[in-house]
C-alpha cells in the first residue's frame, strides 16, 4: 500500500497535476429551448460541472453569461460579448433577472467593465463584463437572465443551483 500511495505521489508531481474528489455548488445551466451552447468558464478544474455558462449567438455576436455562486453573498455574474460592434457598452438597464420564477425584475446595481481587446484576427471586439445584483444567493434556486442586445432583441439565460459531486483537477499548464 506505502508503494502505491508513493507512486501516485510520484506520478502526480511529475506530471504537474492534482486531482482530488470534490462536491460544487453552482448555477447549472438550463438549455430547455435547446438555442443555447454549454460554455466553460475554465479550461481546468470541475469534471462534471465544467460547463456553468451559456453561450447564444445573434448576428455576429455572441453572448456568454457565467453567474457566480458563493454562498452568504451577493449574485454576480460575468458576462462576455465577441462582436463586430466594436465599442459596444452595456449598462443596468440592458440586463435584469428574474429569480425562483417571480414576476420581479432586477437589475443589476453594478455593471463595470472588466477588460476589452480585439480578438486573434482582429474582427472582433472581446468584452467582459461584471454584473452585481442585490440578492443573496442563498436565496436563489432558478435564476433567469435577461439581456437586451438591440432595441427589440432579448436573449434569455436560465440556471437552476445545484450540487454535484465531481473531481476537481488542476495542472501547471491551465
Amino acid at each position: 500500500m506505502k508503494q502505491l500511495i508513493c507512486i501516485f505521489v510520484m506520478l502526480t508531481t511529475l506530471s504537474a497535476c492534482a486531482v482530488f474528489p470534490t462536491t460544487r455548488t453552482y448555477f447549472k445551466p438550463m438549455n430547455a429551448n435547446n438555442d443555447s451552447e454549454l460554455a466553460k468558464s475554465q479550461s481546468c478544474g470541475y469534471h462534471k460541472a465544467k460547463y456553468d455558462g451559456l453561450k447564444k449567438t445573434v448576428g455576429d455576436t455572441d453572448i456568454s453569461i457565467f453567474p457566480h455562486l458563493v454562498k452568504g453573498e451577493n449574485l454576480s455574474a460575468v458576462l462576455f460579448l465577441e462582436t463586430t460592434n466594436f465599442g459596444t457598452e452595456v449598462d443596468v438597464d440592458d440586463v435584469y433577472i428574474i429569480v425562483n420564477g417571480s414576476n420581479k425584475a432586477l437589475i443589476p446595481s453594478l455593471v463595470s467593465s472588466v477588460s476589452r481587446r480585439p480578438n486573434a484576427e482582429g474582427d472582433k471586439e472581446m468584452i467582459w463584463y461584471k454584473l452585481e445584483f442585490n440578492i443573496v444567493v442563498d436565496e436563489i434556486d432558478t435564476l433567469r437572465l435577461d439581456y437586451r442586445i438591440q432595441p427589440e432583441k432579448r436573449v434569455e439565460f436560465e440556471f437552476k443551483k445545484t450540487e454535484q459531486s465531481d473531481i476537481y483537477y488542476a495542472s501547471i499548464n491551465c
